[in-house]
């Protein structure tokens, strides 16, 4: 071996950050080869050393291994070296006891303290790893690396030290398997070819195949061959050397999914609280100082806070790492959240990971999507991409999984929240299919427990919904010609007409070109808000409107039982929170409450408030008396004439004509009378009356799911 080679060995180098340069000076003094510095410290080839230093060991006879052992250490301390104690001591035993060393009481301590007392313990500790040791000082470390280089300088063929293994057999068939592939592309005129580059591989020889497999099923466990048990052992001993006060105060808090209090350790250990805080902050830092010191350590925690980047499951960070989740048996937790509680980068809650934490990013989630899906129907891939942005983690399967986590759902395509009501979901239904559909249909598509009542009381009331005909809905943004009801087009008779329509000719139009019954116009031309008067139709006039009022009878949604008032509604947010809400003043009339005054009723769980103080007569709150409930349901608010309130929740119906009586919260029919008698009377008719004019006075009461349902019977 001449000069050259070991000057043509000399490079640049970023872990030194020191200038390097090719002499071609002779450093190789001696007649043995085998004893030039060079081969005493084969890191001398591939790191990066300074001139003066080069210059210093050419002065230097191979037998003045003490004055190169001082030289080499304070340069490798000077520059906070990050060589490791295992490449400084390359050639020595990996059983090498360092105790045995003259190193000073501190260090001998500190070694014993950490459980580091031979070379395999400390070899992957860098010199500048060593520096940062806490109660170490420079004059220390310096004394350990003189060691250590002394006994590598002293190694050779008389040496205890030294052991002689066989290379590892994948070196050798992996080296084989790359000379071929190299030879196979430097033969084809590639010779600047990157090996491990497949992109622009069209045809290879078998051979040359064959041997880029071997290289790419080299495994780690076969070049690793020091175990997979390294993260173990490291952090046992740091745990090993704690004292027991700490690891029951770390075990049973701060690394525990159910702390202890301080309060609660306190008297276990007989201290106060904030001593045992005290505790807890010097034992933490001090096992944070020691993970610190420890390059893999420290590599495995910035690869985990990488992988996770802002959100990452539980499942996919363990399948990265999956060393994370064994049990270090010296403070009985899992690595994982040891490492987790120790960086303080990132938070883990319900199976996830999140940086800076879980609760956050769901914040910024929501508010990402809330601020899609609030103004229109969003599908689930358009949310999930630009969630999947924002997390860089576009494409990942886990995406939905996590916007679930968020509180949403897939429905028919589309994202909603999970607390999304009866409006919402009808929303999407229509947005779903493209074209209207029946209520009956709708309703079969929500998904959710409601009742069908309930689905047309939405479809009803919500304004972005439209009648497209007489028994289909749709969405009012699609533009379609809405379905006119008789009230609308008495209206617009009128207008056509000039104010005045006669009954015969209102009768015929509707009748032949809109298929309304007769007496349907007759009674719908009877009632507020027109007036019939000697044969012609017209529009109440704003004082007669006043002045006439709205009989109860015509009062949607209330009904006449047996001795009570019966009034549906559909529960809001506005009842479930708490709040009072408001009575139609014909009810409020039919129980004795004029404006200026209320009444009290009694109810199983104290007493109900109907009060008139205001422009409208209002009920106080009902939420203790629906606590089953939800959001859109239909009950039933129960006035007796005995002066008791109820709510109560629709009948399961035993027919199709019993459905109508439990839609309105009347009991079965008895069998004896005519089935719609107690419907008719309910709404102010008499028990006799035809359904037909049922069917009309329900519309009247703008009761047309009743109307809808009775017709379909």
């Amino acid at each position: 071996m001449g000069s050259k080679s070991y000057a043509d060995n000399i490079r640049s180098s970023e872990r030194t950050q020191t200038a390097v340069v090719d002499t071609g000076i002779d450093i190789y003094r001696g007649d043995c080869v085998n004893r030039s510095w060079p081969s005493r410290y084969p890191w001398l080839q591939t790191q990066g050393i300074s001139t003066t230093l080069v210059r210093t060991l050419e002065g230097l006879e191979n037998s003045q291994l003490d004055v190169a052992v001082n030289v080499l250490a304070e340069d490798l301390v000077a520059r906070r070296s990050v060589l490791t104690l295992g490449e400084l001591a390359a050639g020595c035993a990996s059983e090498m006891n360092l105790i045995e060393l003259p190193l000073g009481a501190r260090m001998l301590n500190t070694l014993k303290r950490r459980s580091q007392t031979d070379l395999k313990s400390v070899a992957h500790i860098s010199v500048a790893q060593v520096l940062d040791w806490p109660q170490i000082g420079r004059g220390s470390v310096l004394t350990l690396i003189k060691e250590v280089l002394r006994v590598a300088g002293q190694s050779g063929p008389a040496s205890e030290y030294e052991v002689s293994e066989a290379p590892a057999a994948w070196r050798g068939q992996l080296e084989a398997a790359v000379l071929e592939v190299a030879e196979w592309y430097t033969s084809i005129g590639q010779p600047d070819r990157i090996l491990g580059r497949l992109e622009g591989v069209s045809s290879e020889p078998a051979r040359i195949e064959a041997a880029r497999s071997r290289i790419l099923a080299l495994s780690a466990r076969e070049v690793a061959d020091a175990g997979d048990r390294i993260l173990e052992e490291k952090l046992g001993h740091i745990f090993a050397s704690r004292p027991a006060r700490d690891l029951l105060i770390l075990r049973n808090r701060s690394f525990a999914t159910k702390p202890l209090g301080l309060r609660e350790l306190g008297e276990i250990l007989g201290v106060s609280r904030q001593r045992v805080q005290q505790m807890e902050e010097r034992a933490l830092r001090e096992v944070a100082i020691e993970i610190d010191s420890d390059f893999r350590l420290t590599e495995l925690s910035q690869a985990i806070r990488d992988s996770i980047g802002s959100i990452l499951p539980g499942s996919v960070l363990f399948a990265e790492f999956p060393v994370i989740l064994r049990e270090i048996k010296e403070i009985d937790r899992t690595a994982w959240r040891i490492l987790q509680r120790l960086n303080g980068a990132y938070t883990s809650q319900d199976g996830w990971f999140g940086r800076p934490s879980v609760s956050e990013n769901v914040v910024n989630t929501r508010a990402i999507v809330d601020s899609q899906i609030d103004h229109a129907a969003t599908r689930v891939e358009s949310v999930t991409e630009s969630i999947g942005g924002y997390l860089g983690a576009a494409g990942s399967e886990w995406l939905q999984d996590w916007l679930t986590y968020c509180g949403y759902v897939n429905f028919e395509g589309y994202l909603i929240r999970e607390t999304a009501g009866i409006s919402e979901r009808v929303a999407i239904v229509l947005e779903a299919a493209g074209e209207p559909l029946s209520s009956e249909e709708i309703h079969k598509r929500l998904g959710i427990e409601r009742t069908v009542t309930a689905t047309k009381n939405v479809l009803t009331a919500d304004d972005r919904f439209a009648r497209s005909n007489r028994g289909s809905w749709a969405l009012r943004g699609w533009g379609l010609p809405e379905y006119r009801s008789i009230r609308n087009m008495i209206e617009a008779e009128i207008e056509r007409a000039g104010g005045c329509v006669s009954l015969s000719e209102l009768t015929h139009n509707l009748s032949v070109g809109h298929n309304v019954n007769p007496r349907s116009v007759a009674s719908y031309a009877s009632a507020h808000p027109f007036k019939t008067e000697r044969g012609m139709t017209r529009l109440l006039k704003s004082d007669e409107i006043q002045s006439a009022g709205r009989s109860i009878w015509r009062t949607p949604k209330l009904h006449r039982g047996l001795d009570v008032w019966i009034l549906r509604v559909v529960l809001t947010a506005d009842h479930l929170r708490g709040s009072g809400t408001t009575l139609p003043a014909g009810l409020a009339r039919a129980l004795g409450v004029e404006r200026g005054a209320s009444r009290v009723f009694v109810t199983d769980s104290g007493d109900q408030l109907v009060s008139w103080k205001g422009p409208q007569p209002t009920l106080g709150s009902i939420r203790r008396l629906v606590g089953g409930d939800h959001l859109d349901d239909e009950v039933f608010l129960t006035f007796s004439d005995d002066g008791s309130f109820t709510v109560g929740r629709r009948r399961d119906a035993l027919t199709p004509i019993d459905e109508i009586l439990a839609s309105v919260g009347l009991p079965s029919h008895d069998g004896v009378s005519s089935p719609w008698s107690a419907l008719a009377l309910s709404i102010g008719l008499s028990p006799t009356t035809e359904v037909a004019a049922i069917v009309a006075e329900l519309r009247i009461r703008r009761d047309d799911d009743l109307a809808d349902v009775l017709e379909s019977i």
